[in-house]
Parts: C-alpha cells; structure tokens; sequence
C-alpha cells in the first residue's frame, strides 16, 4: 500500500539521518563519505515526494469517488506527514550539534576555561604598602647581585697571583709545594712540612753525578719568602743526612733578606758555628767551604752570603769555578736564594744551575710581570723545575667558597648563553661568509647536541626521503614507505601533492593536519622519517670507490674516505706500494669555498683535529699523485731520475743508478733543490755517511744530485799516463836488447 511504503521510506530515512549524524563526528562536509551519504538521504527524500505525489493524483482521477470525510482526512494526513518531516528533520539537527557541544565540552579548543562568572564580589582591593615593599624587596636583592656581580668580575679580572691554579695557568709550570701561614704552625708542624716537601722535591729536581742536589730559588720581586723557603729546606735536607751548602745572593741593604740567625721561624738547630757567614772573597779560594763540609770536622750546613750581588765578569767567572768545585762534593745539597727576577744579575746567576724553582706569594705576584720575567728565564735556557707559592689561602673557610664559585660562574655564563640564543640573530648578516667546521678530535662526527651543524639542527626533507603516514586512532589508513617525489610533493590520502622539499618532519605534520582538517574533525598524522636519501656528497678523484653518496648520518672526511674504500695504489720497480694520490693538492668543497682542512695532516700526521665533518653537497676530491722523481747526474753510472719515496736519501738514490764512477768525488755530492731561479743548495759529503761519521741526507721529490768528477782527475790521468808509458818504454828497450830468437842473457836487466 501506498501509506505503508511512505512510512518505510520515512524509517529509512531516519536511519541515514542517523549515519550521516555518526560521519559528521568524525568528519567535514567535504569528505566523499559524507558527501556520498548525504546524497543518498537525498535519493531517499525524492523517493517520498515522489510516492506524495502519486497518491494525489491517485485520488483526484475522475472516476474516483471521494466522501467529503474521506478528503478532509487524506489532507489532514498530508498535513501531519510534512510536519513529522520538518519534526524529525529538526531532531537530527538539534542531536548533530548537541553532539558537536559534547566534544567541544570534552575538548576545548584554546588555552582558557572559564570556571565562574565574575561579578562586582569578587572584586577585591589591594593596598599600596605591600607593593613598594615587593618592589624595595627587589630592587635590594638585584642591587646585592649587581655588587655580588661586580665584587666577582674583581676577583677574575685581579691580576694577582692568589691560588695554585693561578700560579699553575700563569707560569705553565707545575706546582711543587705550597706554605701556608707560619704564624700559625707550630715548630713540630713547621719540621713536618719541611720533610714531606724536601722527599717530594727529590724526586722533581736532577741530581748530580754525586748523588747531590743544586737548586735555585727566584721570585718576580722581593719580599716573597726566598729566604724562608732555603732555611726551612736547607734545615728538612740536612735532618735527611745531606751536607747542606746555602748561598744568599741579595744586597746587604735588602729589608725582606733573613739572616740564618735571625728569628723569623729558624729552627732551634741551626747553629752559630754552622751558619757562620762567609764572605764573598770565599769565591776566590772556594776549597774553604769544601774544607768545612768534608774536613775533620765537617759541619752539617754552611751558609755563605754573596753582598753586593751586581758583580762583573771576573766576579760570575769565579762564581762558576766555585760553584763547580762545591757540586762535586759527595752528598752536597746546595741552596742558592737568587736575586728576583726583576733584575738581570738574576738570569746571569741561574744559567748554570741544574734545577731552578719559581716561587711566588700569594696575593703579591702580578700575573704580566711573571709572564714576562719567565720568557726571560726560558730565553736564557733556564732549567725551569715548577713553582713554589708562599701563603697559600687554601684554608678550610674558603673551601665552601670555591666549590660553589665556579658553579655560580657557570650558571651566569649559561644564563647569558641561553638569553644570546633566545634573542636569536641581530640581522641577516650575522651568518659567517667563509664556510668553517666544527673541531673533531675523534675518528667519528658524533657530536653533543651544542656541537652539531645548522644543517643536523634543521634537519629538512627532500626528494627520495621515505616517510611512514598515519592517523591518530585508524591504524587501517596507515601508509608506509611513501617516497617525495622528484618535485619534492607527497601526498597522504585527500592531502595531495603537499610540498614536502624544504621542511622538517614538524613543519610537514602540521601542513598535512592543515589541510585534512578539511575532511576529519580534529585530525593527527604521525609522520615517521623511513630513510634519508635527499642528502649527498660527493667523492672523486684517487679513491677507489668514486661517486655520489648518502648522507644518512653523520660523517667525517676519514670516514668518507673509508666508505670509498680508500685511496687508489700502484707499485713502484714492482715491490713497492704507494698511494696514487697527492695529499698536497687534494681539497674539501663547501658552498663554493674551500674549507681550510690540511689532508696532509690528516692522514700522514693522525692529526684529527683536521678530521671536518661533512654537510650536504660537500664535495672531495683528491688529486691524482703525479710520480714523484728524484734527479741523478754526473759521475754515476747509470745518469737519471729515480723513483722518490719518503725515505729516499742521496746514497740511496745513487745506488739504484749503479753507483759512483771511477771519477767521482764522493766528499762534494752536490743537492740542489726548489727552483732554478732561486735553487737551494746543499753540500753532501758521502764519504762520512759511508764510514758512520755523518747521517745520510733525505731528498725531497724534484731534487737534482750532481756527483762531480774530482778536481784532480786531470792531473792522476795525466800520472797515470806517463807510469804507463814509463813502463811501456821500459818494458821494450830491455825485449829489444834481450829478447830473440834465442835469450842471449838470462839475467833481467837493473831497472
């Protein structure tokens, strides 16, 4: 019937109506799905017009017979009809966006929520004090950490000598020993001290022939504790059973100088007798001094004060004669207080020394002058052992304070750091116009996060990479392996032909969740890199495997190398193997540039800080190796070049042209190198390499040997000739006067 066919089509219909409902909370209007259902509700719609229509044409034929009831109540029916159409229509309608408001309520879109409503009571009124208070709270606490601040930039920029880490960054010199505060050890504490430094020194200081020790001490100025140091080891050194000879050479005149009997902390052992003072007439008859260490009656410790220490040439020739005699006694250790450094008799005095020791006091020392006064030292061959400090700081009430200095330093500098990267680049100039690399000190280029290039910190796509696709929560719509095309397009179900070239995997993600927004409610695609094969270098040249290759990772010039199998080799007079490349030549491209990478270094000298990490589109290359000749003229047998390699000498290169003539002059081999506008020349005499006398001289490739005839050639030619002719002549006159057909005397003749 028709009224039952219009109710199933309307059942229907609300059936689709209801898929159509479920499509739209996943998707737009724009995805086929629901385009496709929407006209499939549509298809159903006409469908009930349609059957509307004909039931009223039905009724309004001619032979048909309608009661006045029976018309009231078709229409009525109609009219019902329509309304439950409209009815239903706004039902599906009102249930698609409770839903929508359902998953907007579950989630929000934004970063706000509104909890309550806000009215004039909850308005509340704050008072002025608190502010200025906060506000005085904090401009004391950012003026405490300005002058925190400053009082540090102080302590860094003090050019003073404070710790052994100073003494150690500035004179490059390890310390040796350091002293505390004497005022406040105890004579027990003192001697201790004294003894475990003297046994450490021992083991620094060369010892003599003898089994003794001479020793220099020298400051940047005086005042430091010289002094202090040689009475307090000379004292440690004789208590050890050594035969201690002690030398001040300071002025009469100088305040900081401590006289051996003097009471600045002298241990209670050091005698008059034994520190009886010699004067500096002692130089001139230094057999005394010997004669009171090793006589009848040998004292323990002489001291011998040097005044007036500006001396001339005679006075340093005896201090040498004198100070050689006292080395040689047996079990001597000889102390000498030098002058500071600041004056030149200092460095005169210390030349000859065996061991000198730099002492410098805490909190006097200035870092530039100690600089320099130990390039003067150096200068003069100065046997430099380490350094002393005096009044070392290092106590127990500012151990706290140094472990936690250079942590406040480092969280300013990462501070800093991290506000200068925050800021980014001042302009679009800022990028370095020659192309650099970073230093790498191992074989690999597996660097920290800080140290890699622009290129691994924005890691782009590009043609050939393959990316594996899904969709948060439909694993069915997963697409894997999906290549970029040559263009630099891909495409991922309705997304098509998305540029891909030129982005990260974020950048690509948020494109791709951009445009099928267009077609699923909230979408998330995942985008997982497959491989990376958009990123190439290039090797050609003297390798064994040349061509283009990926870069899938992190590469180094050696590791490139080894992945192209290594250089090309060839022989050499067919039992020599050397590398057909040539190093010097060979270069490393980047951006049109050349980076500055010595491959010599590299792989000759194992030098890995030339070891550069490569970027895209590097470019290697590595010349061919023309044969390397070496030139051998004159008197040789065999005249010609020869084969260079790195440890030809000259009388290798003449022995593989057949060796020295007749006529050579073996003591004047002449070696001329560079070029014949301005040669090089050397004078090699061959005769004293082959008897060991001298070392046999290494060539360099295009070098010209020229083995000359001897000068006197001519002339044993000429002796030579007439012994023969001599001879010669001799030889006939006596056949002609005795020689026959038959001997006529059988004695020789007197020649």
């Amino acid at each position: 019937k028709p009224s039952e066919r219009n109710n199933q089509l309307t059942k229907k219909l609300q059936d689709e109506q209801d898929v159509l409902l479920g499509l739209l909370m996943k998707y737009t209007d724009r995805h086929p799905t629901v385009s496709a259902q929407r006209a499939k509700i549509e298809e159903i719609e006409k469908q009930i017009q349609q059957t509307e229509k004909q039931n009223t044409l039905k009724n309004q034929q001619p032979g048909a017979s309608k009661s006045p009831g029976l018309v009231d109540s078709e229409s009525g029916t109609e009219l019902l009809t329509s309304h439950l159409q409209a009815l239903a229509n706004s039902r599906v309608l009102l249930a698609s966006r409770e839903r929508e408001a359902q998953s907007f309520v579950k989630n929000p879109p934004g970063y706000c929520r509104v909890f309550t409503q806000a009215s004039t009571k909850d308005v509340t009124e704050t008072k002025r004090a608190p502010k200025v208070i906060f506000m005085g709270v904090f401009g004391g606490a950012v003026g405490g950490g300005g002058a925190l601040l400053l009082i540090l930039l102080l302590i860094l920029l003090d050019p003073k000598l404070k710790t052994p880490a100073d003494a150690r960054r500035v004179t490059g010199l390890p310390v040796v020993a350091t002293l505390g505060n004497l005022n406040k050890m105890t004579p027990a504490s003192q001697a201790q001290w004294a003894f475990r430094t003297w046994v450490s020194l021992q083991g620094k200081l060369r010892s003599s022939k003898n089994r003794g020790f001479v020793c220099g001490i020298t400051s940047s100025s005086p005042g430091e504790g010289r002094s202090t140091w040689v009475n307090l080891l000379s004292q440690a050194a004789s208590d050890c059973g050594y035969r201690v000879l002690t030398i001040a050479a300071s002025r009469e005149d100088d305040p900081f100088h401590i006289k051996p009997n003097g009471n600045h902390h002298e241990p209670e052992t050091f005698q008059e007798s034994e520190s009886r003072a010699l004067t500096h007439s002692m130089l001139n008859t230094p057999a005394q001094v010997t004669e009171q260490l090793t006589g009848e009656n040998p004292q323990p410790m002489v001291h011998i004060p040097l005044p007036g220490w500006v001396w001339n040439l005679e006075r340093r020739k005896q201090w040498q004669v004198a100070l050689n005699q006292w080395k040689n006694i047996e079990n001597v250790v000889i102390f000498v207080e030098l002058p500071p450094a600041t004056e030149p008799e200092a460095v005169l005095l210390a030349e000859k020394l065996p061991n000198l020791l730099w002492l410098t006091d805490c909190g006097k020392a200035d870092a530039s002058d100690t600089r320099e006064q130990l390039v003067t030292l150096r200068d003069a061959h100065c046997n430099l052992v380490g350094t002393l400090l005096n009044h070392d700081l290092s106590t127990r009430s500012r151990k706290p304070f140094a472990k936690w200095m250079p942590c406040l330093l480092l969280g300013l500098v990462l501070s800093s750091a991290g506000a200068a990267q925050a800021q980014g680049p001042s302009g679009p100039n800022t990028a370095a116009s020659v192309p650099s690399f970073q230093t790498n000190t191992s074989f690999s280029a597996a660097l920290s996060p800080t140290q890699r290039a622009d290129w691994q910190k924005k890691l782009t796509l590009g043609p050939g990479d393959m990316l594996n696709f899904t969709l948060f929560g439909q694993p069915e719509l997963a697409r894997n392996e999906v290549m970029i095309g040559p263009d630099g397009r891909v495409s991922y179900l309705q997304a098509q032909d998305i540029m891909a070239a030129g982005f990260t995997v974020d950048e690509l993600r948020k494109k791709f969740d951009e445009e099928l927004s267009k077609y699923y409610r909230a979408p998330n695609v995942i985008v997982t890199p497959f491989a990376y094969n958009s990123k190439k270098y290039y090797v050609l040249g003297k390798v064994m495997n040349k061509g283009v290759f990926t870069l899938d990772r992190p590469i180094t010039v050696m590791e490139a190398v080894a992945r192209a199998h290594g250089f090309e080799t060839g022989t050499i007079d067919n039992q020599n193997s050397v590398d057909l490349v040539d190093l010097q030549k060979s270069f490393v491209m980047r951006q049109g540039k050349r980076l500055p990478v010595n491959l010599e270094k590299l792989f000759q000298e194992g030098d890995l800080s030339q070891n550069a990490p490569l970027e895209p589109n590097d470019y290697l290359y590595f010349a061919s190796g023309a044969l390397k000749e070496v030139y051998v003229l004159g008197d040789v047998n065999v005249p010609g070049p020869h084969t260079w390699t790195e440890n030809v000498t000259v009388i290798s290169a003449i022995s593989a042209r057949g060796g020295y003539t007749l006529r050579a002059y073996k003591s004047k081999v002449l070696v001329i190198r560079g070029s014949l506008n301005k040669p090089q020349t050397f004078v090699v005499d061959t005769w004293a390499t082959l008897d060991g006398r001298a070392t046999d001289f290494k060539l360099e490739p295009k070098d010209i040997i020229f083995v000359p005839h001897r000068p006197f050639i001519r002339a044993e030619e000429l002796l030579d000739l007439a012994a023969t002719a001599f001879i010669q002549s001799s030889v006939a006159a006596w056949a002609g006067g005795n020689v026959g057909p038959i001997f006529t005397k059988p004695v020789l003749p007197n020649l």
